[in-house]
């Protein structure tokens, strides 16, 4: 495998973050997997990628960091973009980031956005897939559609792990397992049903882990989703392939299989989830299991080296 996979699923947890987060007891503790920017992390970060052929990483927090308060998410918004923007400097050809936004506030996220957008190595925005339990694809975070429509953004989108607010998901304590793969299918459905991706074509939106359930239920949708939304602008699996869908499934063969059927390997991106993942399996695995999953070479090729560079590429040093 040679170095140039684009890992577009890749969390960092900066440790001043957490020092901001543990104010409120919402600091993200993980201590069996490298993710800080400690030295130490690091060093392992980058052995991990270079074993697996993986020439850049683009960087997320792990979590949503949110609040109701303005000031509060205003701060952790600048805190995870100056931390990442600093880090990427260090690494200019190993590291990029997505901006994160301190919603659901829209002025203080579009100040942010104006803020951050041309600091280098900074390639997109990140956004959870629900607001403090609120849709992504409400009216009210229109004015953030319309900004990074102009600015023809790419938009990565994340659990939040929320377990979609479930009772039925929540008490059985499924909000990972189960909950995560709901969010991910949610919010593409939701963007459908608003018909973002027609509105705001020039964003380029990235949806995690293939979709969650979405392959799977495409024809369901094309048959019954119209009965409770007559004015959609095209059959919802016409607008599902308008997005990208990283590959994350805990190596599933199936699940890949299934994306690249469903939704086209043009339209898939190399993810791992890392450091998450290596709780269960190798770093290197996850790049691996497409290589034995995808029907052809040509498949293969697309969505270890072409479709990230194609959609990423004038943005990353090379």
């Amino acid at each position: 495998m040679n170095n140039a996979i684009i890992d577009v699923h890749a969390h960092f947890q900066p440790k001043t973050l957490n020092g901001f987060m543990e104010r409120f007891n919402r600091a993200t503790l993980v201590p069996e997997v490298p993710w800080t920017d400690s030295a130490e992390h690091v060093e392992e970060r980058v052995r991990l990628m270079d074993d697996a052929g993986v020439r850049m990483q683009i960087l997320s927090p792990g979590t949503a960091h949110y609040f109701k308060d303005v000031g509060n998410s205003r701060t952790a918004a600048q805190v995870l973009n100056d931390s990442f923007a600093l880090f990427t400097a260090r690494f200019p050809s190993k590291f990029a980031a997505y901006i994160s936004l301190p919603l659901p506030h829209i002025e203080a996220s579009l100040r942010e956005l104006e803020r951050v957008a041309s600091v280098p190595g900074m390639v997109g925005v990140t956004v959870h897939c629900s607001i403090l339990d609120r849709s992504i694809a409400g009216s009210e975070f229109d004015p953030i559609y319309e900004e990074l429509n102009r600015r023809a953004t790419i938009l990565f989108l994340h659990p939040c792990r929320n377990g979609i607010c479930s009772a039925l998901i929540n008490d059985y304590q499924l909000a990972e397992s189960v909950g995560t793969s709901i969010e991910d299918s949610l919010a593409v459905i939701h963007m459908i049903v608003r018909r973002i991706p027609q509105r705001f074509p020039n964003i380029r939106i990235i949806v995690p882990h293939l979709g969650g359930m979405l392959p799977m239920i495409l024809n369901r949708l094309d048959n019954q989703l119209p009965k409770a939304h007559p004015t959609l602008a095209e059959p919802p699996s016409v607008s599902a392939r308008r997005f990208w869908y990283d590959t994350v499934s805990h190596g599933s063969r199936a699940a890949l299989r299934c994306a690249c059927d469903a939704l086209g390997s043009e339209r898939l991106l190399p993810g791992s989830d890392y450091p998450f993942l290596l709780l269960h399996q190798p770093y290197r695995n996850a790049f691996t299991y497409i290589e034995t999953s995808a029907s052809s070479q040509q498949d293969v090729a697309r969505i270890l080296q072409e479709n990230a560079q194609n959609l990423f590429g004038r943005l990353l040093v090379s």
